[in-house]
């Protein structure tokens, strides 16, 4: 907003530190780097943590004219989101007040690396085939479909040039609007390989609980990660964890976080798919109160969808759209989860139960040893006294007694 560039500040263990001045080019939407040097991590100009970021890290520097607020849509719940969906990251925040907040790292452990994989021919638009024409080095059609494009072999781009009535000996470059719109309407109906999944980033169930544990300490967690699964041509994958209790505000309603590929979105939740799946869960079954179709209680629900390609509600990115399949991978993920809390929950209310009792047998204790011991006609009831005491305390089971 202010058309001044940003500073970036980075150094990686053992190399030298490196200093950016760039620039966003929003036509192109590529960086431009207006200076680039390597500088001193001694020297005062470096930004940070004297005992750390010099080791290594990443500063950012930058002239935003805005008004810093609090509470939900802040920069401080915006990055403590974040840091629970990357626990294997170190956040510090300085508030322009001077406050210090550090998200500290709880894991040295990284995601698998993505591989990098080719479009696929069933989920790409228009425009973005028509700028792969524009590019290509391929001379005929069906070399393009097969140079460009995933899961497509000789056989598939023959089929697919027949059903869309094109010679797949022609030049890219010679086909026009319709004919593109027309190759790509018959790629949809061509029966093709689905994409590899491989180029997936997700966090996995056991950092999803870490970051679960570090930031919001429940009394219990639980997170699911689904298979990789396949939409429109686009693989994505399905991530939910679950947070009850401990240090997790009791009153109200549950707390949402949503997340694509690790970011978490803050706005227009009710818009958002990830919001609809929560709703069509019963979650009454897995013993948590619900109002209408909403849980209740001292709850985060964490939904994470990483994919090639998140259809979001608009350019924000602020929601994900409501696709049928997507929307079913939440809701299996949301209920295999609630299952597990549920059965916590039940053990847990099975066990205040069974102490009730223990309180409740242990005080009526010293009543009940005379009269048993003059049911019994013999017999001390102060040993018999402790007898029920010590059965209660050490192995209490209700049939004994």
């Amino acid at each position: 907003t202010t058309g001044e560039p940003v500073t970036v500040w980075s150094k990686q263990e053992g190399e030298p530190a490196h200093k950016f001045v760039v620039r966003i080019d929003t036509e192109k939407n590529e960086p431009e780097i207006i200076e680039e040097e390597v500088v001193d991590p001694e020297s005062s100009e470096f930004p940070g943590d004297k005992d750390y970021y010099f080791d290594h890290g990443t500063t950012i520097e930058m002239d935003i004219e805005a008004k810093y607020t609090r509470g939900h849509h802040s920069v401080k719940n915006y990055l403590k989101h974040t840091a629970i969906m990357n626990p294997y990251a170190r956040v510090v925040l300085r508030e322009p007040d001077g406050n210090r907040i550090e998200y500290p790292r709880v894991s040295k452990e990284l995601p698998e690396k993505p591989k990098e994989i080719k479009p696929h021919p069933q989920g790409v638009e228009l425009g973005v085939m028509m700028r792969m024409i524009d590019n290509t080095d391929s001379r005929t059609i069906s070399s393009f479909l097969q140079n460009e494009f995933t899961r497509v072999g000789r056989k598939s781009a023959e089929e697919i040039c027949e059903e869309g009535d094109i010679d797949d000996g022609r030049r890219p470059n010679t086909l026009d609007k319709d004919e593109i719109e027309a190759l790509l309407d018959a790629a949809q109906r061509v029966n093709l390989q689905s994409p590899p999944t491989d180029c997936l980033s997700p966090i996995g169930e056991e950092l999803t609980l870490k970051g679960l544990k570090k930031e919001l300490n429940p009394e219990f967690t639980t997170a699911i990660t689904r298979k990789p699964t396949v939409y429109g041509g686009n693989p994505f994958q399905v991530e939910v964890g679950l947070a009850w209790g401990g240090d997790i505000d009791e009153e109200g309603s549950y707390n949402e976080l949503r997340y694509a590929n690790k970011v978490p979105l803050l706005y227009k939740k009710s818009a958002c798919v990830t919001t609809k799946a929560i709703e069509e869960v019963s979650w009454n079954r897995y013993n948590i109160s619900q109002t209408g179709n909403r849980p209740q209680g001292p709850l985060y629900i964490l939904v994470h969808i990483a994919s090639v390609w998140v259809p979001f509600t608009s350019e924000g990115k602020e929601a994900i759209a409501n696709y049928d399949p997507i929307r079913k991978e939440m809701k299996l993920a949301l209920q295999e989860a609630g299952r597990k809390l549920g059965k916590y929950l039940k053990r847990k209310e099975r066990k205040e139960i069974q102490e009730k009792k223990k309180r409740q047998l242990t005080s009526y204790a010293k009543e009940m040893a005379p009269a048993i011991a003059q049911l019994a006609e013999e017999g001390n009831e102060a040993k018999i006294e402790n007898q029920i005491q010590k059965l209660v305390q050490d192995d209490y089971n209700p049939e004994q007694l």
